[in-house]
């Protein structure tokens, strides 16, 4: 079966008794973009880098 995102999202969560509604946004990547800018907001300076959950920061001097 094919079908979009939202669709697929909406049919994941119906298989867990979730009823949702779902939609595209307008613009994905302004949207990643603007997730991201967020994120590094809300992230303390001193949240390393993580393999194993794959987040925090990648610094100067400690990584690389």
């Amino acid at each position: 079966m094919a079908c979009d995102a939202a669709t697929k999202i909406y049919l994941q969560m119906k298989e867990l008794d979730l009823e949702v509604r779902a939609e595209l946004t307008s613009d994905p990547a302004y949207s990643v973009w603007k997730g991201a800018i967020v994120y590094s907001i809300a992230l303390p300076d001193d949240y390393l880098w993580d393999w194993n959950r794959m987040e925090g920061w990648y610094k100067r001097g400690v990584h690389y």
